[in-house]
């Protein structure tokens, strides 16, 4: 009798230490969230992106799931005489945490505290911990490492795992705890330590994308502000160059019209004379008028406005790039004619800025200036022989060609530049003259 009864006792104590072995195991069964390697189709793939859009209902929704588990857990779980019978502390300690989900993202540290606290209760108080909530404290855990600062994540998670296995280590002080050892404490380690480390590469991945796309918003936003200043600039300079072009026209028109009322009655044909020359001259300078419509200036700078150049100063800008140290060589091809002034003016200044490049950027090497007269347009090509464009005017975001291509627009052209096949960089400009007729 005494030995049927040691033997019984000692069934007992061995179920006993296997209770107590799994209720200790707090991470055992778990595993962390489903990693994003699944396929996205159909009704998964729309699930994702719900859930990347809708984060707080998508908790919400998750911690409805897990606390209906865990109150049905509760509820029908069996007796066991080792065990306290489950009761509202029971049901309560099994709910709260999985409630606490649902601020998860918002709470990660108060979420943390509730879900290791009410898991170490239910032990302590020695309910059954075979229970859907046990999967909280690994979803909690989780979520500490992905949102929150990864100091406070650390400081939290290693507080919450040494509370864990104080625990554990006070359980193998009482009879309650027999058979626990090593293994117990690494593998609850590990299974917290791989939701924590899981949580923060989440993290990090998500702070480097953040980096890169506000990288990528301030270099567009500079991109766009340095264009506009460039346009507004090199808009600004072209009125300036052409205000003495229409005054000098408005000038002459003024003048003629005096000298055309004195002779009016004495030389008939002298008055006729001046007044077809106030014609062409007024014509002129309301196509001069025309292409600076919309054209914004800001002048009080004190800039000079004396008349600019034209194409027949190209010679002596030829000459001075030669003695700079670019070899360079001006062609000219089909019969020359007049220009209107601004257009004459603008020729000028792109040959003289697409000079000016070659001097910075092509190194050793000779250039040439070629002036095409078409029947209906004017091509200005400046090439070289060096090294090429620095990056930024290969790219055509350099300010010199925004102002170039801003000239050929205003008379209804075109300008493209770019490295050459065989070395070397070129700018064409490709400028109509029925507009000049």
């Amino acid at each position: 009798m005494a030995a049927g009864g040691t033997e019984a006792g000692a069934l007992g104590h061995r179920r006993r230490a296997r209770r107590a072995r799994h209720r200790l195991r707090i991470g055992g069964g778990a595993a962390p969230p489903v990693p994003d390697s699944l396929p996205k189709v159909g009704l998964y793939s729309r699930a994702r992106e719900w859930v990347r859009t809708h984060p707080s209902e998508a908790d919400g929704a998750f911690a409805a799931v897990v606390a209906v588990l865990a109150t049905v857990g509760v509820v029908t779980g069996g007796h066991d005489p080792d065990l306290r019978d489950p009761d509202a502390l029971a049901l309560l300690l099994a709910v709260l945490p999985c409630v606490a989900l649902a601020a998860r993202r918002r709470r990660p540290v108060l979420v943390v505290g509730l879900t290791f606290a009410a898991q170490l209760a239910t032990w302590l108080a020695d309910y059954d911990g075979d229970n859907p909530s046990a999967v909280t404290t690994l979803v909690a855990m989780y979520t500490l490492a992905a949102y929150s600062p990864r100091r406070r994540a650390v400081v939290v998670g290693l507080v919450a795992m040494l509370a864990m296995l104080a625990v554990l280590a006070a359980g193998l002080l009482t009879d309650e705890a027999e058979g626990l050892g090593p293994g117990d404490f690494a593998g609850n380690i590990i299974v917290f330590g791989a939701a924590w480390v899981l949580g923060d590469s989440v993290h990090n991945r998500r702070a480097h994308l953040a980096v890169l796309e506000e990288r990528a918003e301030v270099a567009e936003r500079r991109r766009e502000e340095e264009a506009r200043l460039a346009v507004v600039a090199e808009r600004a300079r072209i009125a300036r160059e052409l205000h003495d072009v229409v005054a000098h026209g408005v000038s002459v028109m003024v003048l003629q019209a005096g000298g055309a009322r004195s002779v009016l009655d004495s030389d008939p044909e002298a008055a006729a004379e001046a007044m077809r020359s106030i014609e062409a001259v007024g014509r002129s300078s309301l196509t001069e008028l025309r292409r600076l419509l919309g054209v914004l200036r800001r002048s009080g700078d004190g800039t000079d406005l004396a008349p600019q150049p034209g194409v027949v100063a190209l010679a002596d800008l030829v000459e001075s790039t030669r003695q700079a140290g670019l070899p360079v060589d001006l062609v000219v091809e089909g019969a020359p004619r007049p220009l209107a002034t601004g257009m004459d003016l603008s020729v000028y200044r792109i040959v003289q800025e697409a000079l000016t490049n070659a001097l910075k950027h092509a190194g050793p090497a000779a250039a040439e200036v070629h002036l095409r007269y078409g029947a209906d347009d004017l091509v200005v090509e400046v090439l070289d022989d060096g090294r090429g464009a620095a990056v930024d005017a290969a790219n055509g975001s350099g300010h010199g060609l925004v102002g170039m291509r801003e000239r050929a627009r205003l008379f209804g052209g075109d300008l493209s530049a770019g490295l050459r096949a065989g070395g070397g960089y070129v700018v064409r400009a490709r400028l109509p003259l029925e507009v000049v007729s």
